[in-house]
């Protein structure tokens, strides 16, 4: 088989299952529940980012493999946003953990059962956001990482 066959075959895979576990996650609940608990929805701009430079690598790709000679190949931006996903999930995970940190423990009142089950709430909502932000930008960093692997060692190679 070509290698230009092959490494669009390996890039549509990775989509495709990408696109599967959206469908799941959608089918299960997890988007609903991440929907729920992200109060900043940076969780959807990873995943947006996700899908956006996965289609934009594929696009090029293509493109590449049918205009080698006028067209070059860079993967710079896409890499970058690779990055950028992880580090959007870490601002996540910082203010999930501020928004708990600050809510959770204005106006509590030990003594009051409805008062500490309202702090755990807000503590949970917190946490929520944290762990969510986190998850999806470590999960879509490395689906777009291993994309820009397997491009980068056929317009490399």
């Amino acid at each position: 088989m070509n290698e230009n066959i092959q490494t669009r075959l390996k890039w549509y895979t990775v989509l495709c299952v990408s696109v599967l576990a959206m469908y799941l996650s959608w089918t299960f609940g997890f988007l609903d529940s991440l929907y729920k608990s992200d109060i900043t929805k940076i969780s959807w701009v990873i995943i947006g980012l996700y899908f956006l430079f996965s289609l934009r690598l594929g696009y090029r790709l293509h493109r590449f493999d049918r205009d080698k000679d006028r067209y070059t190949f860079s993967t710079n931006p896409e890499w970058f946003a690779g990055e950028t996903m992880l580090s959007l999930g870490m601002i996540g995970t910082v203010v999930g953990f501020i928004y708990m940190l600050t809510t959770v423990f204005t106006g509590i009142n030990v003594e009051d059962t409805a008062s500490v089950q309202e702090a755990l709430g807000m503590m949970a909502t917190g946490m929520g956001t944290a762990l969510w932000t986190t998850l999806v930008g470590l999960i879509a960093s490395v689906l777009l990482k291993l994309q820009l692997v397997l491009v980068d060692e056929h317009v490399d190679g």
